[in-house]
């Protein structure tokens, strides 16, 4: 079925995240509301998730925490997007494919995430980007209407039910507060092509989301 995109509304999704413009997203109150969980720098994890009906049933997920380790260290671990099977205890696969046709829209990133029975196929054009006087960084995955998952990695990916997406958005966020501290947040915007019921998507999210920054965290502090 591949990944059916309207990436203008994406793009504009992108924007509005990181405060360039007011574009219409699933739930207007949603990126204000976890953006102020983002600026509390408390060391707590804080997770939150929404459910939200428009052209498509679009799940809204955030989830944070302050980690020890320098964002250069951090910054390095999730642009190696090919290592996150190793890092990432529900990430089963992993690829980046470079476009040499249209290199400016940067590469692609393919991930399989989940259990044995069930796993999510996630496509996207990969983006990073330094702000805020390069306090903050930004590390992105969005589909593009063009982008389609191959054949081939449907097949690698193990799974009797394996699902895919309409709308896709994928960011890190990490912010430098200094004394070797710095505030990490992941914000997923999706769109499933299948119907999820929204208690299984909370229990996925609770639980795969939260320990991906676990498990970050055990990674940067090996270095």
């Amino acid at each position: 079925m591949g990944v059916k995109l309207k990436s203008k509304y994406i793009t504009f999704i992108v924007y509005f995240i990181f405060g360039t413009t007011t574009a219409n997203i699933p739930d207007s109150t949603f990126i204000p509301y976890i953006d102020s969980i983002f600026n509390q720098y408390d060391s707590e994890q804080v997770t939150h998730v929404r459910k939200i009906k428009q052209d498509y049933t679009y799940y809204l997920s955030f989830t944070c925490r302050t980690l020890p380790g320098s964002i250069k260290n951090i910054e390095e671990i999730l642009t190696d997007v090919e290592s996150f099977k190793d890092i990432f205890h529900y990430v089963r696969q992993t690829e980046v494919v470079y476009d040499t046709l249209s290199d400016s829209c940067g590469p692609l990133g393919f991930c399989s995430v989940g259990v044995p029975f069930a796993v999510s196929l996630f496509l996207g054009r990969l983006t990073t980007e330094y702000r805020n006087d390069s306090l903050d960084f930004i590390f992105s995955m969005a589909s593009h209407e063009h982008d389609r998952i191959d054949k081939t990695w449907k097949k690698k990916a193990k799974g009797w039910i394996k699902v895919e997406y309409y709308d896709l958005l994928m960011v890190w966020k990490v912010r430098d507060l200094g004394n070797g501290k710095c505030r990490v947040a992941l914000y997923t915007i999706l769109a499933p092509t299948v119907w999820i019921p929204q208690w299984l998507f909370k229990v996925a999210v609770k639980k795969v989301f939260p320990g991906m920054l676990t498990e970050l965290e055990e990674v940067v502090k090996k270095k």
